[in-house]
């Protein structure tokens, strides 16, 4: 049983020792952590790269989210960095979103950037 404890705090402990470095509460949290990104660098240090992956990831989460409901198009050839990018520089040029849940930050700039066509 001891062993199995060890083994959880050994898993748990750095996991909390990042938490603060990945709390993503707001959009204002998302440019935080993926500004490496629209930089054009994956990080230097640990936690850089970790939050490059992160970014990269939640990116990649909230576009295949949309696979059903279509509130905006991204073309298929769209790489992930590119789309940090684009949401950076969106998120920039309109701060009202950015105290907004990161999530609804994305989609919302997922939204103004890929709008979908309408068929006529």
């Amino acid at each position: 049983m001891l062993k199995h404890m060890l083994i959880v705090l050994s898993i748990l402990l750095p996991l909390n020792a990042h938490a603060d470095v990945f709390s993503i509460k707001t959009g204002n949290d998302f440019l935080r952590i993926c500004k490496n990104i629209y930089e054009g660098s994956h990080g230097k240090t640990r936690d850089e790269v970790e939050m490059t992956g992160f970014c990269l990831g939640y990116i990649e989460g909230i576009r295949s989210m949309n696979r059903e409901n279509h509130h905006y198009c991204i073309p298929a050839e769209a790489e992930s960095s590119d789309l940090v990018k684009i949401v950076y520089k969106f998120m920039q040029n309109h701060p009202e979103i950015l105290d907004k849940h990161p999530c609804v930050s994305v989609t919302h700039s997922f939204s103004g950037a890929f709008p979908c066509k309408r068929k006529p």
